[in-house]
């Protein structure tokens, strides 16, 4: 109030350190870049007014707007493609959901070989020579859902048929062991292209992985994503928001953003993540919303039931496996004394 530089002052005081050192600056944002009481208090002011303190959970904050512009909508051909790739993803995972269900209910019926199922489903057909424990095996992948279903009693034993479980986007697999061979030490001479090979990979991920780091420590800094993914040789994809169960993003990379603590107003989150494909992924969590959960009640029911049907025959099989194998158990004799 004295008249004294609000971007020197800003610097001297602020404990957002991001801002801080543009001079508290915060940039153009929506309303819902920020928790309620900043936004309240932000979008009532009048352009140049400067705020008494304004108390949140994350401390007390002085606001000065510098501007205010309408929000800046894009047209119909600069969304085209995005819009085409959300119905396409939204779509896809309705089929995929009730495909799965579909598949699930006539497993659990039980009477059906494989051979029915891919016919009955118009599925695939085919065979995999060797699939190796972590490793998996072509064209399947080393999805780890599918690794354990594989290895589990209900599928090694039982010989059941496995699944139903999607693989990424576009692929849902059922599947049958036929044979197990348990695992063997192989001659050096044997496997040493593969070694090298999955050693110079893995060489090549931790420099990648290393390289992301250090430019999510200079996001930190301050320094612009575009340009951070530039310096990495690399191109940024544009900020969106994303959902818990997005079809669009990587399962991992997901677990990721929503596992990373909540940006503060003009603090965001970065982080570099590996990926299952021995790739590496660089985010940028900038703010957060919660999605409201519909109040309508069939709505509400079919989103329990199916929740629940997830927990099947099949899993309760591996549960109980698991349990068996991790137990220890003792004999009292004198619980067989006569």
């Amino acid at each position: 109030k004295g008249g004294a530089d609000f971007a020197r002052l800003a610097k001297q005081y602020s404990k957002d350190t991001v801002s801080a050192a543009k001079g508290g600056d915060l940039g153009w944002a929506p309303r819902d870049t920020y928790v309620k009481e900043f936004a309240d208090k932000l979008f009532s002011m009048k352009e140049g007014e400067i705020s008494e303190p304004v108390k949140t959970q994350f401390g007390y904050h002085i606001i000065r707007l510098d501007g205010i512009r309408p929000a800046t909508g894009r047209s119909f051909e600069q969304v085209r493609d995005e819009l085409a790739a959300t119905l396409r993803n939204e779509q896809a995972a309705t089929v995929f959901g009730n495909r799965q269900d579909q598949l699930q209910e006539r497993l659990e019926k039980g009477g059906a070989s494989l051979d029915d199922l891919a016919k009955q489903f118009g599925m695939q057909r085919g065979e995999v020579a060797r699939f190796e424990r972590g490793a998996g095996g072509l064209p399947l992948g080393s999805d780890a859902d599918l690794n354990r279903e594989v290895f589990s009693d209900a599928s090694l034993t039982q010989r059941r048929i496995g699944g139903p479980l999607p693989l990424g986007q576009d692929r849902i697999v059922i599947f049958q062991v036929l044979a197990h061979t348990p695992a063997s030490t192989k001659p050096l001479d044997e496997v040493r292209p593969q070694i090298v090979t999955a050693l110079t990979r893995r060489r090549g991920a931790d420099a990648a992985y290393a390289a992301a780091r250090a430019a999510a420590a200079e996001l930190g800094k301050g320094t612009a994503f575009d340009k951070a993914a530039a310096n990495l040789k690399a191109k940024a994809q544009g900020p969106k928001f994303v959902g818990r169960s997005s079809p669009d993003v990587p399962v991992q990379l997901r677990d990721a953003v929503f596992d990373t603590t909540r940006p503060q107003p003009g603090k965001p989150v970065q982080q570099a993540v590996k990926m299952e494909d021995g790739t590496v992924a660089l985010f940028q969590v900038t703010s957060w919303r919660v999605q409201p959960l519909s109040q309508d009640p069939q709505v509400n029911d079919v989103r329990e039931q199916r929740e629940l049907k997830r927990y099947n025959r099949r899993d309760i099989d591996a549960y109980i496996s698991d349990i068996v194998k991790s137990a220890k158990v003792q004999l009292n004799p004198q619980a067989f004394a006569q």
